[in-house]
């Protein structure tokens, strides 16, 4: 099993959960499978803008979201870029307040980068205008419910063949700085742990040649 951010998660839960099954594992850009109330709401971080305790909350997240469907969709993808948004722009978030509205954080840019085309964008918002974000916005309310699920995680080791990568320019490994010196112990059989010069959150998307070359890598070694 192969996922990225949120499906990373998914991969690494299922891992852990379905050994017998799940013989092998890689995940991209969110080396954390145990999220913890400091990444819903963080150290020193009270009354500021946080992304995760916005969606915390049904009346409030999906009406400032779905109210430019376009913002906030490309506001997500350039702020998590490694070529569309300053460095450290994901976890800056904190210096607003909390009241502000998602596309005043996560403003768009004045063009998409190279990776993501208009046709992209016009194709994830046909799936939103359908949707909405209720559905995505639940997978974040429902993290403690996930951990006190699954009680017997909090010590589990991954036995099957592993692999990570994520992009070097990765907001998100900042929200745990020191998620290196945790993650590989955790692993019986860790092939690699590659990080991606040039790319931010969206490794998949902003290296394409380089992600496949990786999980192609991953797989001839099983």
């Amino acid at each position: 099993m192969i996922g990225h951010d949120w499906g990373c998660l998914a991969a690494w839960n299922t891992a852990l959960l379905h050994p017998d099954t799940c013989t092998a594992v890689m995940g991209l850009s969110v080396p954390v499978w145990r999220v913890g109330p400091e990444i819903v709401d963080p150290p020193g971080a009270d009354g500021k803008f946080w992304y995760i305790r916005l969606f915390q909350t049904p009346g409030r997240a999906e009406p400032d979201l779905e109210s430019d469907l376009e913002k906030s969709l490309v506001g997500i993808y350039c702020a998590l870029a490694s070529d569309s948004s300053p460095p450290a722009s994901w976890v800056n978030q904190v210096a607003h307040p909390e009241d502000r509205s998602f596309h005043d954080v996560f403003p768009m840019p004045e063009k998409l980068p190279v990776w993501l085309t208009a046709e992209d964008v016009e194709v994830y918002l046909g799936e939103y205008r359908k949707s909405g974000f209720r559905g995505p916005n639940n997978w974040y309310r429902n993290m403690p419910v996930n951990n006190s699920l699954t009680p017997e995680l909090e010590t589990a080791r991954f036995t099957q063949p592993a692999a990570f990568a994520a992009g070097a320019d990765d907001d998100v490994l900042l929200m745990v700085p020191d998620w290196q010196e945790t993650f590989a112990p955790a692993f019986d059989d860790l092939r690699f742990c590659e990080i991606v010069e040039g790319a931010g959150h969206w490794i998949q998307m902003e290296k394409p040649s380089e992600t496949n070359e990786l999980i192609l890598r991953f797989l001839k070694s099983l």
